[in-house]
């Protein structure tokens, strides 16, 4: 799943852009139909380029945030914050890199994950390596073997990859133990897969999804684990998934895709340059996507469309503790922020590339990367 200098500096936007974008209506957050450009909004100002303080546009009926990209790809930033660092950089040792994080915020811990396979558990500020004992013997004893899904809900925690000589699998900690839940070539699953897991992710313990690079996509059932679909088209290739409440399902290429049945649909409005990179809603119908060239997407009261994006440096990483508190991560230590009306950069102190950002909760936020983690305490810790 940087310099220190920002990416995205370039020269001040001097006119309106008149936005015209082609809407997308959501029959749930990511089952989308298209619809005729509204173009009532008229002129939009590029708002979520200006500095703090700056008038906002009037008479757009539409949110500060939204736009179409310019030109040639999302806007750049016309200015630069200055002041203390507004995230504390806590170093590893020894130094790794950690791709993905997630969290339990009911027992204040969180998990990392390196592409070897090494979990880390802390808090924070001090982590320490866990021992998944039998169930990773076979990553292990072969080459080649790559963890790059970690997901979980309340005491249990979900890993997944390509554990054996290149066949996709996942483990299972229930709260007490370490177990393999899965592997590709045994049970009713042989012989189907074909390695390739690229994330997992559900809404509750007894529902993950495993999802292929090919597109494949794999899930819990009380029957056991079962094929959504098998055969996806061969030029398919997704990365991150995306699974939320009514079983809707969306995954990441150079678009989002929503699962509809048995088959991937594109979002057409969410296509663009590059790939998106990941993806996170709050279970109430608003989901946000990052990805390359900071390019910023959303679905948003049944529609979605980009967003102005601060930065052109690629965001890796996207997490909310609601639709108005989100964060992006990604290359030169790039962190941004959604407040409800627009993104704005935040000021680190390191360039390193941020991988995953995840909250305990609003004022306990972490993001890591190469061989560093930061850690953001918001008002009231």
């Amino acid at each position: 799943m940087p310099e220190r200098s920002r990416a995205g500096v370039g020269l001040p936007l001097t006119s309106a852009v008149l936005v015209a974008v082609q809407a997308v209506v959501c029959l749930g957050p990511c089952a989308c139909r298209l619809e005729k450009p509204d173009h009532r909004q008229g002129e939009e100002t590029q708002a979520g380029l200006e500095p703090e303080g700056a008038a906002a546009p009037t008479g757009t009926g539409a949110d500060e945030g939204d736009a179409a990209p310019a030109q040639g790809g999302p806007p750049q930033r016309t200015w630069l914050p200055s002041g203390p660092p507004e995230w504390r950089l806590v170093k590893l040792r020894p130094e790794r890199q950690l791709d993905l994080v997630w969290g339990s915020p009911a027992h204040e811990r969180l998990y990392a994950l390196s592409p070897g396979g090494a979990l880390l558990e802390g808090d924070g500020e001090s982590w320490k390596r866990v021992e998944l004992g039998d169930a990773l013997s076979s990553l292990r004893s072969t080459s080649g073997g790559e963890l790059r899904g970690l997901w979980g809900t309340g005491d249990e925690i979900y890993l997944a990859g390509d554990l054996r000589r290149g066949r996709g699998g996942a483990l299972h900690f229930d709260g007490a133990s370490w177990s393999l839940a899965w592997v590709e070539g045994e049970g009713d699953l042989a012989g189907q897969g074909g390695g390739g897991v690229v994330a997992i992710a559900g809404t509750s313990a007894t529902d993950p999804h495993v999802l292929f690079a090919s597109g494949k996509l794999l899930r819990l059932t009380n029957k056991g684990w079962r094929f959504i679909i098998q055969f996806p088209p061969p030029s398919l290739r997704l990365a991150r998934l995306w699974v939320g409440p009514g079983n809707r399902i969306a995954a990441l290429g150079e678009a989002v895709y929503a699962l509809e049945g048995a088959a991937w649909r594109k979002l057409p409005a969410t296509a663009g340059a590059g790939l998106l990179r990941d993806i996170w809603g709050d279970g109430r119908g608003n989901v946000f996507a990052v990805g390359d060239g900071g390019r910023i997407v959303a679905c948003r009261g049944g529609i979605w469309k980009p967003m102005i994006s601060p930065v052109r440096a690629r965001l890796w990483g996207v997490w909310g503790a609601s639709a108005a508190d989100v964060y992006a991560v990604g290359e030169l230590g790039s962190v941004v922020h959604y407040d409800g009306h627009r993104w704005r950069v935040m000021l680190t102190d390191t360039s390193t590339r941020l991988h995953d950002v995840w909250g305990l909760s609003p004022q306990d936020v972490v993001a890591v990367g190469h061989g560093a983690v930061l850690r953001y305490r918001g008002p009231g810790r």
